[in-house]
């Protein structure tokens, strides 16, 4: 006897034969993600779990990979895809690296750390490829770098070009009298910090000199002002001071000077005649001669002084000699004492800054700052941070996986080797992948964040 079925029973029935058609329908109808370009996430689930993995042996580069680090292939265009990962680590026991890698020059006797990779996609050859492994450590570099790619660095360049191009006269003319005035405050300030520091430390620095005097001075200088300075001011000043000196000899009156110095060694009551007489040879005849012959000397000047600026030798031995001086130790550490000193430690200075700053016409001038920078400003913290209607900015997303959350800082990426399936190029069945560590720079390949509202 064939019992009926109950309702439950066929209210059940339906309810899994519709699951079934809707969930073969979201499979297989579209098969594509329109927002993202990339297959439908439940027949990527499907092919993960009927695929057939592979379980490839790899030779890494470094000891630092750790378990679990994602791997992905540069797919159509510039998607990229997860195709496996990295199921085990260990460094294997000593021996020669694989042939023909970027890490054959290691030796023969040192670990070559080897991995476990899980291939899982079925289309893609992973001999077709080549690897790369990138490790962030968390440095500020790199954080500016995920975060300001050249691409944004450039438009907020160009954002603040424009506010300036707009308003940059504007400010800085509202700006000018406050810094003005600071830096009027200032100079007495800072000149007086200076000569106390540099007489607190005159006795380091006069060491220093001395040491310079001998090991500069005398040994460099000298005899490059011998070798290249005297020669051109022998051409050039000599032909003018031989001229001066025959008109000022023409001009000189022997007598007059021979009677006089005979007269102020005698026993007579007046005395300094010689002094009198070359006074008035200085004004009346000397500086005649002089002012006469001024535009020689100016032209004798400037031939001297543009053969020596021209003088490789010269150049390149004072350019030695400033870098030594600049790289002494001993000099570093005491100008960094005498800034500190006089500057980064000077209540003083500090007060007639903020004096200044506080001041009527400073507030007027940072209201106005404010008023013109502020749409500039909040469109490049839409370009750093994201806005309410797209999102948070991936980039900002890969900042805080990396740097707060410790996400994302390893992976390693798959790019088509150049003559794809040509057996010449391909690696052999047998060999382990080869991953080399990877440049500095890139980004994570994906952002695990939800997709923006359509």
């Amino acid at each position: 006897m064939v019992r009926a079925r109950s309702p439950a029973g066929w209210i059940g029935g339906f309810f899994w034969l519709g699951a079934l058609m809707l969930g073969s329908s979201l499979l297989w109808s579209g098969g594509a993600n329109p927002q993202a370009g990339r297959p439908h996430p439940l027949r990527q689930l499907m092919r993960f779990a009927t695929g057939r993995a592979r379980h490839l042996e790899a030779v890494v580069e470094g000891d630092r990979l750790r378990a679990g680090t994602p791997l992905f292939v540069s797919a159509e265009g510039t998607a990229w895809k997860q195709v496996g990962f990295v199921a085990k680590v260990a460094p294997s026991a000593p021996g020669p690296p694989a042939q023909g890698s970027a890490i054959e020059g290691l030796q023969r006797n040192d670990p070559v750390p080897r991995a476990q990779v899980v291939w899982y996609d079925a289309e893609r050859d992973p001999s077709d490829y080549q690897f790369a492994l990138h490790i962030r450590r968390g440095t500020l570099e790199e954080a500016l770098t995920t975060l300001l790619p050249p691409e944004k660095r450039r438009r907020i360049q160009q954002r603040l070009a424009a506010v300036l191009e707009t308003h940059g006269e504007e400010l800085i003319a509202s700006f000018r009298p406050v810094v003005e005035a600071s830096l009027r405050d200032s100079v007495p300030i800072l000149e007086d910090s200076l000569q106390a520091s540099f007489v607190r430390h005159q006795e380091a620095f006069r060491e220093v000199g001395e040491r310079w005097e001998e090991k500069l001075v005398r040994q460099r200088l000298v005899p490059l002002v011998k070798a290249e300075v005297v020669p051109s001011i022998r051409t050039h000043a000599q032909p003018v001071a031989e001229e001066i000196g025959r008109e000022l000899w023409d001009r000189a009156s022997l007598w007059r000077f021979g009677w006089r110095a005979l007269y102020d060694r005698s026993p007579l009551p007046q005395r300094e005649l010689t002094r009198i007489e070359w006074e008035r040879f200085v004004d009346e005849e000397a500086v005649p001669v002089f002012e006469a012959h001024l535009e020689d000397i100016l032209e004798a000047q400037q031939r001297i002084l543009l053969d020596l600026l021209n003088n490789p030798a010269i150049r390149e031995e004072l350019e030695g000699v400033l870098q030594e001086v600049v790289s002494d130790p001993e000099f570093q550490r005491l100008m960094e004492i005498v800034v500190r000193e006089a500057v980064v430690e000077n209540a003083q200075l500090h007060a007639v800054w903020a004096e200044n700053f506080r001041s009527r016409e400073a507030r007027a001038a940072m209201r106005l700052a404010g008023a013109r920078l502020e749409p500039a400003v909040r469109a490049i913290g839409d370009d750093l941070l994201g806005t309410q209607e797209a999102g948070i900015d991936p980039d900002f997303a890969r900042l805080l996986r990396q740097q707060i959350l410790g996400k994302d800082r390893q992976w390693i990426t798959a790019v088509p080797r150049d003559g794809s399936h040509n057996p010449a190029t391909a690696r052999p069945a047998a060999a382990p992948l080869v991953i080399p560590r990877a440049a500095p720079g890139g980004r994570y390949p994906l952002v695990w964040m939800a997709d923006a509202k359509p």
